[in-house]
């Protein structure tokens, strides 16, 4: 009981973007949700076969979700949480990056940040999956992806993570910015980083 009761937070947020799928799929715009969980499908191997070795027996599903504020999220499968002893996990993939023609090297960098995340959450047993209701501590939340972005530009997608926030911020509603600014590190931070990088290779 205790269990469900820690994990429902995540259970319901689940739920609700399983919903959003399958709502996307009822309508005409139904291609338009295939086809960006296709190109993005192809991406996720494409990355991680060349960046992410830790990933490569890993099942990882595109899907695609509704938003107006987020394009790319990684989720493990909550049903298998309970049910399967190797999870499986999925990347939610807004058709609207696509629409609002994303940039290819900022895409790719995005998709990387979201298998830092898959990378984070395989090493955590299911006891320790469940902390990550501490998500919804706003300083929590900012730490967590600050370190996934670090993670990602040890792997080469520095500089495609700068070109799509640079696209993100363009395209989001203004209530947003705030908190993604808040949550990511900025051009700025990256370029720091970059700079670390090349000094101490």
């Amino acid at each position: 009981m205790t269990l469900l009761l820690v994990a429902s937070p995540l259970f319901a947020q689940y739920a609700r973007l399983s919903t959003s799928h399958h709502q996307a799929g009822d309508g005409p715009s139904a291609s338009m949700f295939q086809l960006a969980s296709e190109r993005t499908g192809v991406l996720i191997e494409r990355i991680r076969t060349s960046r992410y070795p830790e990933l490569q027996t890993t099942q990882i599903q595109a899907r695609p979700f509704k938003s107006t504020s987020d394009f790319f999220r990684a989720r493990p499968r909550m049903p298998d949480f309970f049910m399967k002893w190797n999870l499986r996990y999925v990347i939610l993939v807004n058709p609207g990056a696509y629409e609002l023609k994303v940039p290819e090297d900022g895409v790719e960098a995005i998709i990387a940040h979201e298998l830092s995340h898959v990378a984070y959450l395989k090493k955590r047993n299911r006891l320790r999956l469940l902390t990550m209701v501490r998500l919804l501590s706003k300083s929590f939340a900012a730490d967590f992806d600050r370190r996934t972005d670090l993670d990602a530009i040890s792997r080469g997608y520095g500089e495609g993570l700068k070109v799509y926030r640079h696209w993100l911020y363009q395209h989001i509603p203004q209530k947003s910015l705030a908190e993604k600014r808040r949550n990511y590190l900025s051009s700025e931070e990256i370029d720091a980083v970059l700079l670390r990088i090349r000094q101490c290779p």
